[in-house]
């Protein structure tokens, strides 16, 4: 955990930052979702990537930001969880301030342009 600063210039603001990250483990690109399960995935990241109010992108990935609220956290702690079982090369870090939810999608390599494509559908 590491206390920073907003990543939307916003300088007076801090945020709890909470990430998994281990270096050592490079999973490959490979979704283990059958495509009607992938469908359906796909379906539910749009309708919470659809109330993003802002999207940068950075290297191998994107930010999105998002206002503050409990039951879109939930949807998305809980969308960031399925993720991660089917597709462990994605790596997402989820702040929260007293305002916004960012979220920043990354993956390495060639996987910048999965997360293009999943992550800047709506």
């Amino acid at each position: 955990m590491q206390l920073t600063e907003s990543p939307f210039g916003m300088k007076d603001t801090r945020y709890l930052e909470l990430r998994e990250v281990d270096s050592s483990r490079i999973a490959p690109l490979a979704c283990t979702l059958s495509a009607t399960d992938q469908q359906d995935r796909l379906e539910q990241w749009d309708r919470v990537l659809g109330v993003a109010e802002h999207r940068t992108s950075v290297t191998d990935g994107l930010v999105l930001r998002f206002r503050l609220d409990l039951e879109l956290s939930h949807a998305l702690t809980t969308l960031i969880h399925a993720e991660l079982e089917c597709c462990s090369f994605f790596v997402f870090q989820l702040s929260l301030d007293s305002h916004f939810m960012t979220l920043t999608v990354t993956a390495p390599g060639h996987g910048l342009d999965v997360v293009e494509q999943m992550f800047r559908r709506s």
